[in-house]
């Protein structure tokens, strides 16, 4: 009986003392794109933090950069000054040097959150970064992640001409409500394939015409595409395709399973190629 009214009394004697409960949620950098322009390659800028608060008081906590990579430059997270807060982050080098600089600000449309991903403003997050040469732009890709909401891959592929397996990735930008970019990038199809992205709400693993679908056919989407590339060529085909989510709320937790599939009669089956599936939820 002593230690049942310890236990019930705990929270009580907590909230008395003044002790408040801290709690910790983990983020990451999901294919933050840097465009520098039209002469040098777009790099991904990558890394991972941590944000402490006390909990009911998210929004006063704290991010610290557990690991960060820079593209076009040396600088490392021991030499960079960060700063994260609910709305935003900034990267800089500090001080004044001759050539060179890091000066990257990703402000965000939606706040972090617990457990949420958050999307990049793209029309106002930019950065310069100077290493000898100078590498300026926009930001044109990304979100700010939860590693367990990343979308992830299940099942297997079949193979089409010349031994490729389809491949199927989103393409960094999230499942919100009222997202216009939401979507895919299919890669590794016959050249000029004619393709169809599967959008359906459960998973299966079904064979159909000699490919393993991995979408239910329950209310099943069928989204056609064109692949890029030489005609017939083996793996030189991809395609991207963007799917509005509607700001719907009743969305919000539904999940979405995807695969591409394409005609190619040098498949396994003689007839279709397609990727694994990605599975992925509607966030807020």
């Amino acid at each position: 009986m002593f230690k049942k009214l310890l236990t019930l009394a705990a929270p009580l004697i907590l909230a008395s003392s003044g002790l408040a409960q801290t709690a910790a949620e983990s983020y990451d950098l999901h294919k933050v794109l840097l465009d520098g322009g039209p002469f040098t390659t777009p790099q991904f800028l990558t890394g991972s933090f941590t944000w402490t608060y006390q909990v009911g008081d998210f929004e006063n906590g704290a991010g610290v950069f557990t690991s960060l990579d820079v593209p076009w430059t040396g600088e490392t997270l021991a030499t960079l000054n960060t700063n994260i807060d609910v709305g935003s982050i900034e990267i800089v080098l500090p001080g004044s040097f001759h050539d060179k600089g890091v000066d990257i600000s990703l402000k965000l449309v939606h706040k972090l959150g617990p457990g949420v991903p958050a999307a990049i403003d793209f029309a106002t997050s930019k950065f310069e970064i100077q290493d000898g040469p100078i590498h300026s732009g926009p930001v044109v890709s990304g979100e700010i992640a939860p590693p367990n909401t990343i979308p992830a891959s299940y099942g297997a592929g079949t193979a089409g001409t010349g031994g490729f397996i389809p491949t199927i990735a989103d393409n960094g930008s999230f499942a919100h409500l009222g997202s216009l970019t939401f979507g895919i990038e299919a890669a590794n199809l016959v050249g000029g394939a004619s393709a169809f992205t599967l959008i359906g709400f459960a998973q299966t693993s079904t064979s159909t015409l000699g490919f393993d679908l991995l979408v239910s056919p329950a209310g099943l989407l069928m989204i056609p595409a064109t692949a890029s590339g030489a005609p017939g060529v083996a793996g030189a085909g991809s395609y991207s395709a963007a799917f509005p989510v509607p700001a719907s709320p009743v969305l919000v937790g539904l999940q979405l399973d995807l695969q591409v599939a394409a005609i190619d009669t040098g498949a396994t089956s003689g007839l279709v190629a397609s990727s694994a599936g990605l599975t992925t939820t509607i966030f807020p």
